[in-house]
């Protein structure tokens, strides 16, 4: 009796601690590169984040456990998604033991573990939940204190300088705050698209969380819609050009979705906002000097050492960092994991990124709802938008990329949830007709 208690007490008490995991991690990566990074760089390094890994370890048999009936029930997409996560975290934790890049393996494997691996069978809603909002809140801080710099012109916070020497230049005369956002002209402002990738993810995170079917508390509602409006703000100011593009992408289906609830074709609406979201980005990017807004800025460059790399590349790829052109990533999420951990490490992400981009419509489509909508556009423009010339979505200690990779889990537990609540009432009307009574 008193062994199943304790069994009992440790299956309620695991996604309460594994929620405390996973916000721990994701304010070491925010600490990391937020514009205070250099106010708590000194006190981070890699051992900091065996502790989650570590402890993380012990709540895989309770992850395991709710995978037993996955098979059973016929589940293949879902069976597939937890079999390429479990051989993609297998691959980058031992593609590097002995090498120096090691650590960097663990981390890619502690966050695709925790995030995409245990939090879809551990978490309920209302972790995620706490999870989203504590993401909304370090974004909408983080929003606010760039706005709030800019119109203060400082660049100090606690005797701390926040400026760092990469930035974009402007040239709008009639608006002289805008080149103090600038690091080369001694402004605070950092490297656009890190600071733009912070943030990218929680517009749709908040419209999640504003839906009163969600958040059943108003206040709490617009402080979402708060968030949701001081975060685009803030992106708007970054100008970072694949942010930008790839967040209005994203919100293509939720507009889309809106308007088809209103009587407006499909084709007519994806027209118009297509044109709509080329016209708002042109405008936008007026601003810059880029006298071309759609350049790669060197990314030509770098693809084409990344394709002569690929001639040479060994079974198991180069290692998470054993590969880089001039100090500088594929800027391509498929190349990257091709260079860094092989062709099998390679089919492993592709088979869980798109199998849980297919679970994560399979449930929109029977179910949708304006916040669903709007998370699913965020991953599908953050995977095979944003991450095709951007940062790599598996590179670890990023903030972005993890709160993608939570948002890509948290779509799997609502496709699992959407199966068993299906299965449940097809048992129930079986039941109700093999007793005679009839249906409703």
């Amino acid at each position: 009796m008193m062994r199943e208690a304790v069994i009992a007490y440790t299956k309620r008490l695991a996604p309460v601690y594994l929620t405390a995991v996973v916000v721990y991690q994701l304010l070491l990566y925010f600490m990391v590169g937020n514009i205070f990074h250099r106010s708590f760089m000194p006190f981070i390094d890699f051992t900091i984040f065996m502790w989650s890994w570590a402890t993380s370890i012990v709540l895989c048999p309770y992850a395991i456990a709710a995978c037993k009936n996955v098979l059973l029930e016929k589940r293949w997409l879902e069976y597939v998604y937890l079999h390429s996560c479990a051989l993609f975290i297998a691959i980058v934790v031992f593609r590097d033991i002995g090498h120096v890049e090691s650590m960097s393996g663990f981390l890619t494997g502690i966050t695709v573990y925790m995030l995409l691996f245990l939090a879809p069978k551990l978490l309920k809603k209302k972790h995620y939940f706490v999870i989203f909002w504590f993401v909304c809140i370090l974004a909408g801080v983080h929003a606010l204190s760039q706005i709030c710099f800019v119109i203060g012109q400082t660049q100090q916070f606690c005797g701390f300088n926040v400026c760092m020497p990469h930035g974009r230049l402007m040239r709008v005369p009639q608006f002289p705050l805008l080149p103090l956002l600038d690091g080369y002209t001694g402004g605070w402002f950092t490297n656009p698209n890190c600071l733009a990738s912070y943030i990218m993810a929680v517009p749709a995170i908040s419209i999640f969380l504003s839906q009163a079917s969600e958040t059943k508390t108003k206040a709490l509602r617009c402080l979402a819609w708060s968030i949701c409006g001081l975060t685009l703000i803030s992106l708007l100011l970054t100008f970072s050009r694949a942010a930008i593009l790839s967040t209005m992408i994203g919100m293509i289906p939720l507009a889309v979705y809106a308007l088809r609830k209103r009587g407006v074709p499909i084709l007519a609406s994806v027209s118009f906002l297509c044109v709509l979201v080329v016209g708002l980005f042109l405008v936008q990017m007026r601003f810059t000097t880029l006298s071309n807004p759609f350049s790669l800025t060197g990314r030509a460059d770098i693809w084409s050492a990344v394709i002569e790399a690929l001639k040479h590349l060994p079974v198991f790829g180069y290692g998470s960092l054993g590969w880089s052109a001039n100090g500088e990533t594929p800027h391509n999420v498929f190349l990257a994991n091709l260079l860094f951990y092989g062709v099998p490490g390679f089919l492993a992400f592709f088979a869980w990124l798109v199998s849980s981009v297919a679970l994560g419509f399979s449930m929109i489509r029977k179910a949708p709802t304006y916040g669903s909508v709007a998370l699913l556009g965020f991953v599908v423009s953050y995977a095979f938008a944003y991450s095709q010339i951007e940062f790599v979505l598996t590179t670890p200690y990023s903030f972005s990329n993890s709160v993608a990779m939570l948002v890509i889990g948290f779509l799997v537990y609502l496709s699992s949830k959407d199966k068993k609540k299906t299965k449940e009432v097809s048992e129930t009307h079986s039941s109700r007709l093999s007793a005679g009574v009839p249906a409703r």
